[in-house]
């Protein structure tokens, strides 16, 4: 049976009192899992030895003639929780919007592939807790006002939530208490939010390539690369809401050495960790590391961003990652702010504001026009933070793709974050 709730939660809690009585790896398990996966699901992963089969959790993408779900929308994870097969799942995202970074502005929650806001009645800090956790922006610092954060959110923009009443610990907003229905609010009552991180990529192109950083007692400094690898790099590239770990390597050349304390080394996950604070390290400041060994781990950003068809990485015609595949986007109400966004999240400098007839010059793109009517203040740290229409609607053609030229590679921006 699977019961949908407001918001797209959608739980199902089957029992299979005999699937769970031997051991979690057991054939007969294996063997009854399989049999499930037939019926109800088909499976998104498989585990390390390949047989798509994990017992102890497992993701299933719903079929929509079997569950009444649109497909691309609903993920569910299977998970046994005393001897009871769950499936939870939510196709929802969280977004701050409007502010310096990512990690502070106006709450944005999506729904079925729209945008809307979050009602202020009952925020507190606990709310803002959960929040940060599940963009990976360390602690709650403060719950401000979403109307102080430019451009203010559209008029027929809809409010998502209101009375959000978070206990701090969820993994999500969307698995806190709330109304069931929105009432009585405006948008001059959206809620805000202020995060304190305390893990980041540094001097990379983007808030998800670049040197580890973490901050203890107020300072940030680096990571040694020594005892590193690829399973702690996943378990950052995570924490900060970056997607998979593509790579990790021993930094820098001396343009993206880190400077001041080497905070950490010798540090050991499994991979499975929620956050880098989960596992074991060295002695905070104790090493006889250099910046030459600091950390680089670069990660599949789920928004990235490139610009084609140019001599150089700092030129050409924009192009957006969504659901995996490249696209374009149209220039209806691109201007020199949105310019600038672009060339600060490739740490490309500076926008050299380039006429029609050499934006032109990079020619056409093909396939999906992924954006249209991109509105930015100029302050965003990435393209994803700025206003504009769902995805994939537009009334364009490639004629009116976007290009966009900046001034080079930034070295103030080599050696801060995005």
């Amino acid at each position: 049976m699977l019961l949908v709730f407001p918001y797209g939660t959608v739980i199902s809690v089957i029992h299979f009192q005999t699937l769970f009585k031997d051991r979690w790896h057991s054939p007969v398990n294996k063997r009854k899992l399989r049999n499930l996966r037939k019926e109800i699901a088909i499976p998104t992963q498989t585990t390390r030895n390949g047989d798509g089969v994990d017992p102890r959790q497992w993701i299933y993408r719903p079929e929509k003639e079997k569950s009444g779900l649109d497909k691309t929308e609903t993920i569910l994870l299977v998970t046994q929780i005393n001897g009871i097969l769950c499936l939870l799942g939510s196709s929802s995202r969280v977004r701050l919007v409007g502010g310096p970074h990512h990690c502070e502005g106006r709450v944005e929650v999506e729904q079925e592939g729209q945008w809307g806001t979050v009602c202020d009645d009952g925020w507190d800090i606990k709310d803002v807790a959960v929040v940060c956790q599940e963009l990976g922006c360390g602690v709650a610092n403060g719950t401000p006002s979403g109307v102080s954060y430019k451009p203010l959110a559209e008029k027929e923009q809809n409010i998502f939530m209101q009375e959000v009443k978070c206990n701090g610990m969820e993994a999500s907003l969307f698995h806190c208490e709330r109304a069931e229905d929105v009432f009585d609010c405006s948008h001059n009552e959206d809620a805000g939010a202020l995060c304190e991180k305390n893990v980041r990529l540094a001097g990379g192109p983007g808030r998800c390539k670049g040197r580890v950083e973490v901050k203890h007692q107020g300072q940030w400094g680096t990571v040694c690369n020594a005892g590193w690898n690829l399973s702690a790099a996943k378990v950052v590239c995570q924490q900060l809401g970056c997607g998979r770990a593509i790579q990790t390597r021993r930094c820098c050349n001396k343009a993206t050495q880190g400077q001041g304390t080497i905070w950490l080394t010798q540090v050991s996950c499994s991979g499975k960790e929620v956050s880098l604070w989960d596992c074991p390290s060295g002695h905070w400041g104790k090493n006889n590391c250099t910046h030459e060994e600091d950390t680089w781990v670069e990660c599949e950003d789920p928004f990235d961003l490139r610009l084609v068809g140019g001599d150089i990485r700092c030129s050409g015609r924009l192009e957006v990652l969504h659901k995996g595949v490249w696209g374009s986007v149209c220039d209806d109400g691109w201007g020199k702010k949105e310019d600038q966004v672009v060339c600060k999240q490739l740490g490309c400098g500076e926008s050299l504001s380039p006429s029609v007839k050499a934006r032109r010059s990079f020619g056409p793109g093909v396939g999906r026009i992924w954006l249209d009517d991109v509105h930015c203040s100029g302050k965003e740290q990435s393209l994803e933070q700025c206003q504009h229409r769902f995805w994939g609607y537009h009334n364009c053609n490639h004629k009116e793709d976007v290009a966009v030229i900046c001034s080079g590679v930034d070295h103030s921006f080599m050696s801060s974050i995005l």
